[in-house]
């Protein structure tokens, strides 16, 4: 509860609300003394938002190095946007690693997805 806490403080909503994005990283996870496996679902609490179409979680898992899981609902098919930087998955669900510092990445998943609600 005490990371899920902090990574709510992260939550960006664009400014069509369409798209939310949540960051984990490694400091968080020490200082709250968990790992990975307590971040499963935390990119649905992005999606739960009203109105957002494409959520993500970026997730740090080393040095300049982040984990990008994207949900969807509607239209948005986050495969498509996952395969962008070499990931993949599904339709309403997929995966990819972005490098760079946390603001680089999460502007390119950013960017990325809400080029794919734009044109779905």
């Amino acid at each position: 509860m005490k990371l899920l806490s902090r990574v709510l403080e992260t939550l960006k909503v664009s400014e069509n609300g369409k798209v939310a994005s949540l960051v984990v990283t490694r400091k968080m996870m020490a200082e709250t003394g968990t790992g990975h496996a307590e971040t499963d679902g935390f990119v649905n609490y992005a999606r739960s938002v009203e109105g957002v179409e494409v959520a993500f979680l970026a997730r740090e898992i080393d040095e300049n190095q982040y984990k990008i899981s994207y949900r969807s609902k509607g239209n948005a098919n986050v495969a498509s946007v996952a395969q962008t930087f070499g990931g993949g998955g599904h339709r309403n669900a997929a995966g990819c690693v972005i490098q760079g510092n946390l603001q680089e990445a999460v502007r390119a998943a950013f960017d990325a997805a809400e080029k794919e609600v734009r044109i779905s």
